[in-house]
């Protein structure tokens, strides 16, 4: 009798408990309902047309799914990363318009360019033979394909000459674009998909890129996903921008290093110390002006497989091989011809390099005094800028507060990562020499002589530096399970639906 008293009484239990977490469940649903309608309707440009309620309805209805998915499915945390990127992304791409993503004309150019074999740019040429597909989508830029004219042209290889292909950017970020752009070529489809499925494939690879960090870490998976799908990061994802491959690169990394740091079964192998190298020159030759995230290197804790000379000479090769490929690299950019697009810029606003450093060695205390004081009031600028979204042209204001206080809410509530004093420090000198490299090579190849506001700076740049900046904020005691960022997952899937909603509300 007590043990079937007993069987009651947990069973009672058990369906008190189903009842609170369906009700915990239908509360976040309901909320995030309300909100995305908040959203839409306060959103600038929503004029409550067909168009606009039905695709408002489908984004919503996925959003809903994707939370259900997280509250009731049993799914591997890095299953759900992969899915929510995949979905939210689709998305993007599709209500994105034509070419709308910043010199996504560029990039389509010279994703074109790759996918025809070619992965090397003469540095003398000034002029690049892509196809007049291009021409065609260029006409429509900015326009949906609701009120293009191209759902029924077919793709044009007949030749088509720009100005303009990203030329100093490695061709490997081009890849996936590349192979996208080849499908389309090969299934023979109308010019759009050519767009669509390069943009298609490059968030395809994000996210299993993405996908694979998030499963290779055993801490921190959840601040890494939050920048994993910032609405920027799916925006460009999503999009024809190499940056896709970059902010992947950086989650990467940082995932990588966190695995090895943390690693408990040994010491870490040559094998995978060969790969961290490798994985740190590719995030150098992707973007210079990351070369301070290679430097996680430097923490890993190598005294565990050799004496400690050999530790700290090993890293100093490192380090030492780090800076020639990023000073190479820089050098062999410098030596292309000037972007013919950009010329009349430089011309209009003084920009000149040469000068520039000129200006930085005569007064080089001014200088100090001027492009600090601009960095520091500036970065409210560019955290703004990563919730303006297309050509920086259209944004939801609230996101921004929502979007730092989730950051922060993230990082201090997961269990800190045991460093050391130096660790830190070094970690921090790291986020600051990121941030102040990107500023100054803006400043000096962007910026008007002598100029005290930092010029051609946009926040989708910092994207690699948030990955980083994680590792000194994580600061709780304890660690939650991910179970517990029920919450959490609701408003970082608002934040990006609210994203989809006001390009539904500035295009359709």
């Amino acid at each position: 009798m007590k043990l079937i008293i007993s069987g009651m009484i947990i069973k009672l239990k058990d369906l008190v408990k189903n009842c609170e977490d369906k009700q915990a469940e239908s509360l976040r649903i309901f909320i995030l309902i309300i909100c995305m309608v908040f959203v839409m309707f306060f959103a600038e440009g929503f004029h409550g047309e067909k168009n606009e309620i039905i695709i408002w309805s489908i984004v919503v209805l996925f959003t809903v799914s994707l939370l259900i998915v997280f509250d009731l499915f049993d799914l591997k945390f890095y299953q759900f990363v992969f899915l929510c990127i995949i979905i939210m992304g689709c998305f993007s791409l599709f209500l994105q318009p034509i070419l709308n993503i910043p010199d996504e004309v560029a990039h389509f150019a010279r994703s074109e360019i790759v996918s025809r074999g070619k992965l090397f740019i003469n540095p003398s040429q000034q002029r690049f033979e892509t196809i007049q597909s291009l021409a065609d989508l260029h006409e429509q830029i900015e326009k949906t394909i609701v009120e293009s004219p191209l759902r029924g042209v077919k793709i044009d290889d007949s030749p088509y000459y720009v100005y303009h292909v990203a030329a100093t950017n490695a061709a490997f970020l081009y890849i996936p674009q590349a192979i996208g752009m080849m499908i389309a070529k090969v299934l023979d489809l109308n010019v759009i998909w050519v767009m669509w499925l390069g943009r298609l494939a490059n968030l395809f690879v994000y996210s299993l890129i993405v996908r694979y960090a998030i499963k290779l870490t055993r801490c921190l998976q959840f601040p890494l996903f939050f920048i994993a799908i910032l609405p920027m990061s799916i925006q460009q994802a999503a999009s024809l921008s190499p940056d896709a491959i970059i902010n992947a690169l950086a989650i990467l990394l940082v995932a990588f290093f966190l695995r090895l740091y943390t690693k408990e079964e040994g010491m870490i192998s040559n094998k995978e110390i060969v790969l961290f190298l490798i994985l740190s020159i590719l995030i150098i030759i992707a973007k210079v002006t990351n070369i301070c995230i290679a430097g996680l290197f430097l923490l890993l804790p190598l005294q565990n497989m050799y004496e400690k000379k050999k530790a700290v000479i090993l890293k100093v090769c490192a380090i030492i091989a780090f800076v020639f490929v990023g000073v190479t690299y820089y050098y062999y950019t410098t030596t292309f011809a000037i972007n013919l697009e950009a010329k009349k810029y430089f011309v209009e606003n003084s920009v000149d390099s040469g000068k520039q450093i000129q200006y930085i060695f005569s007064e080089f205390l001014q200088w100090v005094h001027r492009f600090g004081g601009s960095a520091l009031a500036q970065s409210e600028e560019f955290i703004n800028m990563l919730n303006r979204f297309g050509w920086l042209n259209y944004g939801y204001a609230i996101l921004t507060p929502i979007t730092v206080f989730m950051f922060a809410k993230v990082c201090l509530q997961e269990k800190r990562v045991i460093f050391s004093f130096l660790d830190n420090l070094l970690v921090s000198l790291m986020v600051i020499g990121t941030y102040a490299i990107t500023v100054f090579a803006l400043y000096v190849s962007w910026t008007s002589v002598g100029a005290i506001h930092i010029a051609g700076v946009q926040g989708r740049y910092f994207l690699p530096l948030f990955a980083l900046l994680i590792l000194p904020l994580c600061n709780a005691e304890y660690e939650k399970t991910i179970s517990n960022y029920k919450n959490d997952v609701m408003v970082i899937l608002g934040v990006v639906c609210s994203y989809l909603l006001v390009t539904v509300a500035k295009y359709y």
